[in-house]
């Protein structure tokens, strides 16, 4: 039995894990082991043969990783003293 033959509540399940972990990250942003986790667990389903996990998981990168680090820079070029 390959992936492609799970049943659909085995996708819905994995969505759901995939959302309380990012859920999880929302309120503890600085859980070093919980960063481990999510990058273990969230990040390889960007590789999902079931499109929309893999719509879901590009969702939670975009908004976990690089809109942190988007509004970061943001912040830094701000508060630069060294700015022109």
């Amino acid at each position: 039995m390959g992936r492609e033959d799970l049943p659909q509540y085995c996708y819905v399940s994995v969505v759901q894990a995939m959302i309380a972990l990012g859920n999880l990250m929302r309120h503890h942003p600085s859980h070093p082991t919980l960063y481990k986790v999510w990058l273990s667990a969230v990040l390889p389903l960007v590789a999902d043969p079931e499109t929309t996990i893999i719509e879901k998981c590009l969702d939670e990168v975009e908004e976990l990783v690089f809109e942190r680090v988007v509004k970061a820079y943001k912040y830094a070029e701000a508060t630069n003293p060294m700015k022109e």
